[in-house]
């Protein structure tokens, strides 16, 4: 399918997804041009599971993240925002750390702030403020959370650029 990046799971979420992970790097069923990206929140024991499965990896890409918002903050939490900002970086230290555990693998490393439509435009990643420091509200909002207009005119992109166009997995689809 000519993929060179592709996300296969979430290996602390339990044994079936971590011994698909591992099977899969063990094997040698991942071609060596192509990078497996594995999803982890930011907590030491998932980020060290999720290092595991990939024990013998040529390439990996680990990505992290954590939710940012006030009710995740104050309501689960019960943490103010340097806290949950500590979160990630305390996050990313142990990606560093693990990393550094097998060094014949070609890391690469993503972060997510988890729920960040509904943080505060202060909380909100740069990437998503626009030159003049506004957050661009309905850039990357789930679905539910953006004007119905928006959803519209973005699948209407979507479909419309060949070049964006998923194949199926099937042949007869």
């Amino acid at each position: 399918m000519g993929l060179k990046e592709i996300e296969v799971g979430f290996p602390s979420a339990g044994a079936t997804e971590f011994d698909f992970i591992s099977g899969l790097v063990k094997t040698g069923r991942i071609p060596d041009d192509v990078s497996i990206q594995v999803l982890t929140q930011s907590r030491r024991d998932l980020i060290e599971t999720s290092f595991a499965s990939l024990v013998g990896a040529k390439t990996a890409i680990v990505h992290l993240y954590n939710a940012v918002s006030p009710a995740w903050r104050k309501i689960v939490f019960g943490m103010d925002r340097a806290q949950v900002k500590q979160i990630a970086i305390d996050g990313a230290k142990v990606l560093r750390d693990e990393a550094a555990k097998q060094p014949n693998v070609r890391w690469q490393f993503e972060y997510s702030p988890e729920t960040f439509s509904t943080a505060e435009t202060r909380v909100q990643p740069r990437g998503l403020r626009g030159g003049d420091g506004r957050a661009d509200a309905d850039a990357r909002q789930p679905d539910h959370l953006q004007p119905a207009r928006h959803r519209g005119m973005r699948d209407a992109e979507h479909l419309c650029r060949p070049d964006r166009m998923v194949r199926p997995p099937h042949p007869e689809s």
